[in-house]
């Protein structure tokens, strides 16, 4: 009859409606899932953990405002790698990427829970210390730049000076 044929046709688009609305939810939580992802990639380097360069170009405003507003010191710490061209050409851009992630756990583990350690550039690494005066800053870059210097790292023997080096910029 007209009305079963009617109902039956009723109850599979009611189906495809169903499977429809769960496909969108899907897509939704997909979506959502992905801009999550997208936002810790852009405030994390994928490679060494740290934080990103836009992470710490969104944070210094807020720091040097707040530094300012309580009297209290900030400093900053820039390190390059020294040689990273040669490195990466001598034995493969991974290893230099396998060094560059190495270099960071040295920087992580020398610095305080309160200061943010910044994958800066593709061979360059930043420190934010709040509460840090100039010659502290000086003291730990110092401090960073030795445990570099005399680290284990692979091939270091082939570098200038048969180790691997950073140089420091540091400001208050």
């Amino acid at each position: 009859s007209a009305v079963a044929t009617l109902e039956d046709r009723v109850r599979e688009l009611e189906g495809d409606l169903g499977g429809l609305v769960t496909g969108v939810a899907e897509a939704r939580k997909t979506a959502d899932s992905l801009r999550g992802r997208a936002e810790a990639s852009s405030t994390a380097d994928a490679s060494t953990g740290l934080a990103s360069r836009k992470f710490f170009d969104d944070l210094i405003g807020r720091e040097l405002k707040r530094a300012k507003r309580h009297e209290r010191s900030l400093a900053l710490i820039i390190a390059d790698v020294d040689f990273l061209d040669k490195y990466s050409t001598s034995f493969a851009p991974q290893s230099a990427e396998a060094l560059m992630v190495s270099i960071a756990a040295v920087f992580k583990g020398q610095v305080r829970d309160t200061d943010l350690v910044v994958r800066f550039a593709p061979h360059r690494f930043a420190v934010l210390m709040p509460e840090t005066d100039v010659e502290k800053a000086v003291e730990v870059g110092d401090w960073i730049r030795s445990m570099i210097s005399n680290s284990p790292f692979p091939h270091r023997a082939e570098m200038p000076g048969g180790k691997v080096s950073i140089s420091l910029g540091v400001g208050a």
